[in-house]
């Protein structure tokens, strides 16, 4: 049985790149975690070497295998990872109809603010297999009303992405 969840990890960077599977690898003191990435990520990461780092990641468990690691996202702070990981917890735990609300709130929040930037890093966190089909929706439909707006245009690709992720799910092929 595979299981997967989103996990924030911190620690210092200490090797990026990869001969056959491109990864990175950091330590928090007592562990080591070797986490799955692009090549692209893993040259952006670089600049982090020997330096404390902040991730987001999907951790993989399969019965009987050490845990997978891949590569979600990266922040700049303790802080800015504090922030996405409060919120995702709070999405993810929340078994009841708030939690969309929630989203939707916060999705609006950055709109009004501007925050393109937090937007993606919003989409990025929750365009993966573990995340609920009913975040994926509201993501998408708090989304449709701004997202062929020229200002929001650096966000098409995401948008299109997570459109594909909950079409994927569907066995209908349908969102």
């Amino acid at each position: 049985m595979t299981n997967e969840k989103i996990v924030f990890l911190k620690g210092k960077l200490y090797e990026a790149g990869g001969k056959k599977t491109t990864n990175v690898h950091i330590e928090d003191g007592e562990n080591e975690y070797k986490i799955e990435c692009s090549q692209e990520e893993a040259r952006e990461l670089k600049d982090f070497l020997y330096r404390p780092i902040f991730l987001s990641t999907i951790k993989v468990t399969k019965s009987n295998y050490p845990p997978e690691y891949k590569l979600i996202d990266y922040y700049n702070s303790q802080e800015e990872q504090n922030k996405y990981e409060d919120f995702v917890q709070k999405i993810v735990e929340n078994d009841t109809l708030e939690k969309y609300d929630l989203l939707h709130d916060k999705i609006y929040e950055f709109i009004d603010e501007d925050k393109i930037n937090d937007i993606s890093k919003l989409i990025k966190v929750f365009n993966n297999n573990c995340t609920d089909r009913g975040v994926l929706r509201t993501i998408l439909i708090s989304l449709k009303p701004i997202i062929h707006n020229e200002t929001y245009k650096q966000l098409n690709s995401s948008y299109q992405s997570l459109s594909e992720l909950l079409r994927a799910g569907s066995s209908k092929k349908k969102i």
